[in-house]
């Protein structure tokens, strides 16, 4: 456990894993977000802007855009991802339909 010197204040970090052949939900949240491809490819979908990634690439969402991110592979895809200001995981919004 780290002391509240060492606790980060500003940003939410971690790691997220998608399964083979799946897509997240579309959801937005008031936070930025920005993630990075560890492993895999797929797809994102920024605002209605579908863009390929894979391992490498480096995604910006912006604060109250939708979006989500669809895995194209036959393997998990894994990603790291920085919210600021920090958020609830599994707060945000998703949509209704």
């Amino acid at each position: 456990m780290l002391s509240d010197a060492l606790a980060v204040k500003n940003l939410t970090f971690g790691l997220c894993e998608v399964p083979p052949h799946a897509a997240m939900f579309p959801h937005g949240h008031v936070q930025e977000e920005v993630i990075f491809i560890l492993e895999g490819h797929g797809n994102v979908d920024v605002g209605g802007q579908k863009e390929s990634v894979r391992a490498g690439s480096l995604v910006h969402f912006p604060s109250g855009v939708e979006h989500f991110t669809t895995n194209e592979g036959d393997g998990v895809m894994r990603f790291a991802f920085c919210f600021s200001p920090p958020v609830v995981l599994g707060s945000y919004d998703k949509r209704s339909d």
